[in-house]
């Protein structure tokens, strides 16, 4: 292992010991197999893999919790009716 990647790594070690969070940068990546977008915001980093975003804190880097993008192809199931409602002859 070089000196540089050798300091890099002890380095990151330190700031992970130190509780440092890691910084990332916004991008986008495709593949066959699926697609990753970053964007950073204010408050959150969101990291989204195949429509499903993760927010994490900008500043500590834990999770705050997860959501799923409105604009998959994803239709709730249908949830079949306890009772059959049918229409009754009106009562005299």
């Amino acid at each position: 292992m070089g000196f540089r990647l050798s300091l890099l790594t002890w380095l990151g070690r330190i700031l992970n010991l130190a509780g440092f969070p890691g910084w990332i940068r916004a991008g986008e990546y495709k593949s066959e197999y699926g697609r990753v977008r970053v964007r950073v915001t204010p408050l959150y980093t969101v990291v989204t893999v195949n429509g499903v975003d993760v927010f994490f804190y900008r500043l500590t880097g834990g999770i705050d919790g997860v959501g799923v993008n409105q604009t998959l192809n994803y239709r709730p199931a249908e949830i079949p009716s306890a009772v059959a409602v049918t229409d009754f002859p009106p009562v005299e």
